[in-house]
This record gives C-alpha cells, sequence and structure tokens, in this order.
C-alpha cells in the first residue's frame, strides 16, 4: 500500500493543484496555446492514471481475488515487492472511496455525453430551420457548410457526423474566398483534433 500512498501524494502534490496553479498564472499559454493544451492532458491524464492504478492496488491488497488476477501473469517476486499480502485496516477505506470516485466520474462522464448528444441534436434541429441547404454548385473542397442569416460575422464547427461547418451571412460578407478556406481549415483541425471530446471530458472532471 505504500505505491498507492506515493501514488496519490503525486497527485495531491503536484499534478492535481500546484501545476495546474502556475499553468493558469503564467504567460506562456497564450503564445503556445497548443502546447499548453498538450501540457493540461498530460496533468489531467497523470492524474487519472495515478488514481486508477492506486485503485487497483489497492483492490488486489484487499481482496485475493483482484490479487490473483493482476499479478498473475507476474513472477512471485513482482508480487512479494508490492508487499500486498498484508493489507492495512485503512487500506479497504481508501479502495473504497477510489471506487467510488472512479464510478462517479465514469457516471458523470456517461452524463456528459447523454447531455451532449442531445444538445447537439436539438441545435442541429434549430439551425436547419433557420437556414436552408446551400445550393448545389459551390466548391466541394469547402465541405457541409450551413449559411444563417445573421449581420455579426461569426463561423463555428458543429460536431457531429457529419460534422458542419456554420458560417453567417455577416461573415461571408467580409471574408474573401482565401480567408473563408483559412476559416474553414482551422474548424476542420477542432474536429480533427476532437476538441469537443476534450471539453466534455473536462466538464465531467469538473
Amino acid at each position: 500500500m505504500t505505491v498507492c500512498l506515493l501514488l496519490l501524494s503525486v497527485v495531491a502534490l503536484t499534478a492535481a493543484v500546484p501545476a495546474p496553479r502556475a499553468l493558469t498564472r503564467a504567460a506562456w499559454p497564450e503564445r503556445e496555446p497548443v502546447v499548453a493544451l498538450w501540457v493540461w492532458q498530460c496533468l489531467v491524464a497523470t492524474v487519472l492514471l495515478c488514481c486508477l492504478t492506486a485503485l487497483v492496488l489497492g483492490a488486489a491488497a484487499v481482496f485475493h481475488t483482484v490479487r490473483d488476477r493482476v499479478f498473475a501473469p507476474a513472477p512471485p517476486a513482482v508480487t512479494a515487492a508490492y508487499d500486498l499480502s498484508t493489507a492495512p485496516a485503512w487500506a479497504a477505506a481508501l479502495t473504497m472511496l477510489l471506487a467510488c470516485g472512479a464510478a462517479w466520474t465514469t457516471a458523470m462522464l456517461g452524463r456528459e455525453l447523454v447531455e451532449a448528444r442531445r444538445s447537439r441534436g436539438q441545435a442541429r434541429a434549430q439551425l436547419r430551420e433557420r437556414a436552408p441547404e446551400l445550393p448545389a454548385g459551390l466548391p466541394a473542397a469547402r465541405g457541409p457548410m450551413l449559411v444563417l442569416e445573421d449581420d455579426y460575422p461569426d463561423a463555428w464547427w458543429m460536431p457531429g457526423h457529419p460534422p458542419q461547418l456554420v458560417v453567417t451571412t455577416g461573415a461571408l460578407h467580409r471574408l474573401t474566398d482565401l480567408q473563408l478556406d483559412a476559416v474553414l481549415t482551422h474548424e476542420r483541425g477542432h474536429a480533427r483534433a476532437h476538441h469537443d471530446w476534450l471539453l466534455h471530458l473536462s466538464t465531467a472532471l469538473a
């Protein structure tokens, strides 16, 4: 169980509190947002992996069945190195706490995905009511695009299957063909990187 405590210490003392604070207070993420996003994802992955590993080791220490399954491929020396044969009294409570946290996180992620799918369906229905399909003959390279009658210049990518670019008439009046292609390429980058998934995961974890 010493390894479990070390993993949770890493979560508490580095990845979960000081590192995010340092990241939000730093000035460089404004200049390098992609790098900052990768750093943030690494921090989240570190926290999740540490908690999951601590849960598995805690369950292996408390339950012999779990221990036999987890360490079945490993030689006896590995099991002895983790010292899981004698679990302290608080091991069961810690394991249950981690299991409840994992179950709660999974439930929140599931709820977020269901809510996102419902909201996306409603948004697509509203968009279909507000704007007709573009007439045939537009360049196919621009992909599926929906035009909204609005003086405010705006464009965004609607995730889903298939993903769809939404552009207002205000943007079309102000953008050249080259600029519109640049906007489409930028929004395609969001879709290709699945940034909507990252937003759902962040919301669920929050």
